[in-house]
């Protein structure tokens, strides 16, 4: 079982490319690349969403009719890999896993690309 999501789509109505794609294919988005990847991280701490599995293919990134990334969309992972959990209902214990989980997404993501040295924090 799992979920069905929206197709994303850039603002010239192309489908979204993964945020690896930018990573490899658009080095010099990189760093416009962090703002956008913040903030996604401060959406899943205040709204309390645990990922399973937190990879760069997993993360689209709809850019605007410029060419610039815009906000990042979680396309696969938006679940809870314990199940319920009384955790979920305490917001400082589930934002606990969020930054826990956010942290280790982070790290599998500098352990990929080690030329970026300014991944977000929670």
């Amino acid at each position: 079982m799992g979920y069905v999501y929206e197709l994303v789509r850039d603002e010239g109505g192309e489908i979204a490319r993964n945020f690896a794609h930018y990573l490899v294919e658009t080095p010099e988005h990189r760093d416009d690349l962090m703002l956008p990847l913040a903030e996604l991280g401060r959406y899943l701490l205040e709204q309390r969403i645990v990922t399973s599995d937190f990879r760069d293919h997993n993360i689209l990134c709809p850019v605007d009719a410029g060419g610039e990334p815009q906000k990042l969309v979680i396309i696969d992972g938006v679940c809870d890999p314990s199940g319920f959990s009384i955790s979920n209902w305490i917001k400082p214990l589930a934002q606990r896993r969020v930054r826990r989980r956010w942290a280790r997404g982070m790290a599998r993501l500098q352990q990929g690309y080690p030329q970026i040295s300014d991944w977000p924090e929670l």
